[in-house]
């Protein structure tokens, strides 16, 4: 999905200002190890967004129990609520890759090995808290890197390598002929985290990705799953008594044409309006857009307080992303429009 805008921001990362001079001597090395950190570019899950991605996320807010009251028209509520779920896949589990690309933008790695790169100690955006990021080498064309915090109280205790909380690790198999995409994973860990940070965050995101090109996509796709275990993450923890941690896979394809798919199953509380029925329920969604923007969502939940019922729903909008139909199947909701001005699914997979 980021596809010419990844290669750009990986041309930044060397180029860019603050970085110091890459064509002498051991800095030039650092630039093999700069392949260790995947272009975040190419990793944001956009949804139905047609510019290019060197441009701001599309965010939104919403809920998939309790929705406004849209109108035919009127900008697509579930179209909404995909974005909202792809903007906090960015914010908690890719977020800190900002961390690791301001530091090799910005400074010169201050520890050097053959089949190592160290960055930090530094001062992170959370008081009293360090960071630092290394970066290794795991054989001829696998890199690791690894992000970690450590209370800023602990700096003249510990020794150089002691006392880190590993916040966000994973490596990258680097593609021939694009900088910064290929394949890898990543780990989002903030159990560990939490650690030197004293947060009450805890739980784990798994990321499996590929930005690679290929014959269909020959400026790279994106294509990313993700596996959330029990995560909880601080803009949950405000929620208060409401708060639930995320069990939930997501998945998601963006093409060179920007069409693309997100998918997700989840199990949680869906509230539909009656709060004290706190039972979970299993929620799958599927959006689908093509590269003008047009598509649609359907969604099914199952289990918890929906007893022995089950819920689905279908919302379609076309390329200003207003609503063209809306059904669900329990009434949550006054049907709107016609299920033929849907048409078939976008094929965005």
């Amino acid at each position: 999905m980021r596809r010419t805008s990844g290669i750009l921001l990986g041309l930044g990362l060397v180029l860019g200002a603050g970085c110091g001079d890459y064509s002498n001597g051991s800095l030039a090395e650092d630039l093999a190890f700069l392949q260790a950190v995947p272009a975040l570019a190419a990793l944001e899950l956009r949804v139905a967004v047609t510019s290019p991605r060197e441009l701001d996320l599309v965010t939104g807010e919403a809920g998939l129990g309790a929705r406004g009251q849209e109108l035919l028209g009127e900008p697509a509520g579930y179209l909404g609520l995909a974005r909202a779920v792809a903007a906090g896949v960015d914010r908690d589990v890719l977020g800190l890759l900002r961390q690791a690309e301001w530091l090799v933008r910005a400074l010169p790695a201050n520890a050097r090995s053959a089949e190592r790169r160290v960055w930090g100690p530094w001062p992170s955006d959370l008081p009293g808290v360090d960071m630092r990021l290394w970066l290794a080498r795991a054989g001829q064309d696998r890199f690791g890197f690894h992000l970690q915090l450590r209370p800023e109280a602990l700096r003249s205790s510990l020794g150089f390598d002691e006392g880190w909380s590993e916040c966000l690790s994973g490596d990258l198999v680097p593609a021939p002929d694009a900088l910064r995409r290929g394949r890898g994973s990543l780990i989002r860990d903030l159990t560990a985290c939490s650690q030197a940070t004293g947060s009450a965050e805890r739980g784990l995101a798994g990321v499996a990705f590929d930005t690679r090109p290929d014959g269909d996509d020959p400026e790279g796709k994106t294509e990313v799953q993700v596996l959330f275990a029990g995560f909880l993450p601080a803009e949950e923890l405000a929620r208060g008594q409401d708060a639930h941690a995320l069990d939930a896979l997501y998945t998601y394809l963006e093409r060179s044409d920007r069409s693309g798919a997100l998918g997700l199953v989840a199990w949680t509380d869906l509230d539909l309006g009656e709060p004290l029925r706190p039972a979970r329920e299993r929620v799958a969604l599927e959006a689908r857009w093509d590269g003008a923007g047009a598509g649609q969502v359907t969604g099914q939940a199952s289990g918890g307080d929906l007893g022995a019922q089950s819920l689905e729903l279908l919302e379609c909008w076309d390329e200003a992303q207003a609503r063209l139909h809306y059904h669900d199947s329990l009434g949550l909701r006054p049907t709107e429009g016609e299920p033929s001005a849907c048409g078939a699914p976008p094929t965005g997979s």
